[in-house]
């Protein structure tokens, strides 16, 4: 209080360790937020790109300069364990990641696709795998986070399937791979 009724802002602040106050509210609107001053969405890419390592080509298409309040730590939780699956799948090394945005960006949709690629199963056995199978902890992550689904084929049959909301939906067009969609809303 003394510091501003001197006439000193709020956030030049000093704290512990040589922080200012304004170094914390910094700090904590990363926590919640994928900024596009730091350009944070595509630096997380980056970051799994590295991890997937040099057998895999990873394309990043127009992730700069978005922004959109998350929980940045689950985004990455949930992120791991798709990484994870891709990972396994090292026979399709080719992945793209975009941000496609909805329309009067209501929205964007982050698509993660493993190109040529398919899924294990068909559209019932996939959306099972939200309760017990190794899309669960996926789930957990991105419950009340965004809205996830995939899109894949199985045997000639293309497909997309609604996690958050358990929908299957039937597509007429086969996907370039096993794509994860995940939107986020604005506002």
């Amino acid at each position: 209080e003394k510091w501003c009724n001197d006439g000193n802002k709020p956030f030049d602040f000093e704290l512990k360790d040589n922080k200012t106050f304004g170094d914390i509210i910094n700090q904590f609107k990363q926590t919640i937020e994928i900024r596009k001053d730091k350009e944070v969405l595509e630096n997380i890419f980056i970051q799994y790109k590295k991890k997937l390592g040099r057998k895999f080509k990873v394309e990043l298409v127009k992730l700069k300069g978005k922004q959109f309040y998350t929980d940045v730590e689950n985004l990455k939780n949930g992120l791991d364990k798709i990484f994870i699956e891709i990972k396994k799948r090292e026979n399709y090394p080719n992945i793209k990641i975009e941000v496609v945005e909805g329309e009067d960006n209501k929205f964007i949709d982050i698509k993660i696709i493993q190109i040529g690629s398919e899924a294990g199963g068909d559209s019932k056995k996939m959306l099972k795998e939200i309760k017990s199978g190794d899309f669960s902890d996926i789930g957990r992550n991105f419950k009340n986070l965004c809205n996830w689904s995939i899109e894949s084929t199985n045997e000639n049959k293309h497909y997309h399937i609604n996690y958050s909301d358990e929908v299957i939906e039937e597509l007429e067009d086969k996907p370039i791979g096993f794509t994860h969609i995940l939107r986020f809303y604005n506002k």
